[in-house]
């Protein structure tokens, strides 16, 4: 199957977009940033013979997609996973371009550990079971409901506590709201009480399941090969969009370039700051859209070993939860030994701790250290190298990715994707809701912003 062409494969955006139309104009177009959002628009544009810059302010394409050396292994620091294969479209198109794809579910049911605070003590694997059946039957039955559902909740954290409250016995409820919360709120990359209670429903994603795939060598593997050919302006910091009924003139701060049509695809987050000026300015419902989508954040820690220490028991977990008195405090701990080429943990983090991981990232090191000691006492080995992720604090990104806080609406996510005077076109996971936060969503809504300029169908390949 490797390298093999899919000709049935799903696509990563199906149709023409809905909303505002593009100026019919010929010239070059300018893609703001190089990630999975603008290297799949740029590519699409490409192959349809237009002409297209790529401006971006890292000095490194990929934005939220980037691989690096951790000790003597690889890591992704962002998106890792492709997740719910085989319908998860980028899958296809990895084995489409020959890369080395094999699967490695993040929370695999026979190869996972649990480990209790309180008790000092594994968890039985019964419990653990019983646990993630229910979480994944909620997240299927809060992923199929109608988009339109009203809920008595404020929040998720309230519909999920209504939820945990249905588990017999304390034990097993304080097992169960440790477990739900960990998949909720690591995937939201926010805690539950900040999101709306129809939170899934609003971003989907891969609610219906699947299998998690990893690309080998990391997802600079895919960035590369849709970055071939195409002209890329590496550290060119965009500092505002000036479009007119006659195209668009970008402002950097080494000088301007003009184009017809511009296409940004800056985080949620970025666009939230407010570090690129509009003008003229966005209209009401544009900034209003940017003000309601969420901005989440999930860092991790990424642990390098001499010897793969959680392995020498037979069940070798390939996953690691830790139910801490205080929730969410490393609640995930994932081994990626076989991808990285050495053995690795990685630890995810979120809520309260990454507002306080970037000023003293020696204590979170330290704590995951005495956390792993806890769980594996007598086996521990102290780490050969760390690695802490920042983009929360990454003026590039200011998020990892978007998420649906309370009072976001379909509305709002569909103002996020609208055009400005048929010339400012929207791209990024964000603008996307179905897949909101996942790399099949950024591409997708690359595909989409070229077929706007294009009009007409034309898909992503490599």
């Amino acid at each position: 199957m490797l390298g093999r062409k899919n000709t049935n494969r799903q696509p990563l955006f199906d149709g023409m977009p809905t909303g505002g139309a593009a100026v019919d104009a010929p010239g070059t177009v300018i893609v703001i940033g190089a990630g999975a959002a603008g290297l799949s628009a740029a590519r699409v544009l490409h192959h349809a013979g237009r002409k297209v810059v790529v401006l971006e302010g890292r000095d490194r394409i990929g934005g939220r997609l980037n691989t690096i050396e951790v000790g003597d292994g690889i890591a992704d620091e962002g998106g890792n996973w492709i997740h719910g294969v085989p319908a998860n479209a980028v899958y296809h198109l990895a084995i489409e371009a020959g890369l080395d794809v094999e699967r490695d579910d993040l929370l695999d049911p026979r190869h996972l550990v649990a480990h209790d605070q309180r008790s000092g003590r594994r968890v039985s694997s019964a419990r653990i079971l019983f646990a993630l059946g229910r979480v994944a039957m909620l997240t299927r039955r809060y992923g199929s409901e109608s988009i339109h559902a009203e809920h008595p909740e404020a929040t998720l954290a309230e519909r999920l506590d209504g939820e945990i409250s249905k588990v017999r016995g304390a034990t097993n409820r304080r097992y169960y709201r440790a477990l739900v919360r960990t998949v909720f709120d690591m995937v939201a990359a926010k805690e539950a009480e900040y999101l709306s209670p129809n939170a899934l429903t609003l971003n989907p994603g891969d609610s219906d399941g699947g299998a998690d795939y990893v690309i080998h060598g990391g997802y600079q593997q895919l960035t590369t090969r849709l970055a071939g050919g195409l002209d890329i302006r590496l550290g060119t910091l965009v500092k505002a969009i000036r479009y007119e009924d006659d195209g668009v003139t970008i402002d950097t701060a080494d000088g301007t370039h003009q184009g017809s049509h511009v296409i940004v695809t800056a985080p949620i987050g970025v666009l939230q700051a407010g570090t690129i000026e509009f003008n003229p300015p966005l209209p009401t419902p544009k900034q209003r859209a940017i003000e309601a989508v969420g901005v989440g954040v999930v860092e991790k820690l990424i642990f390098t070993f001499d010897e793969p220490f959680w392995r020498r028991k037979p069940e070798s977990p390939r996953s690691v939860l830790y139910i801490s008195e205080t929730l969410g405090e490393f609640p995930a701990f994932v081994d990626t030994t076989d991808s990285a080429g050495c053995p690795m943990l990685v630890a995810f983090l979120t809520g309260d701790q990454v507002d306080q991981i970037a000023d003293t990232p020696q204590r979170f090191i330290d704590r995951g250290c005495e956390v792993l000691q806890e769980i594996f006492p007598g086996d521990y080995l102290a780490p050969s190298a760390v690695h802490v992720t920042q983009w929360g604090t990454d003026p590039f990104s200011r998020c990892s990715y978007s998420t649906p806080t309370v009072g976001v609406t379909v509305d709002d996510y569909e103002q996020l994707a609208e055009p400005l005077a048929g010339r400012v076109l929207f791209a990024g996971e964000a603008t996307y809701r179905r897949y909101a936060g996942f790399v099949q969503g950024a591409m997708g809504s690359g595909i989409r912003e070229a077929r706007r300029i294009l009009g007409h169908p034309a898909d992503l390949t490599i």
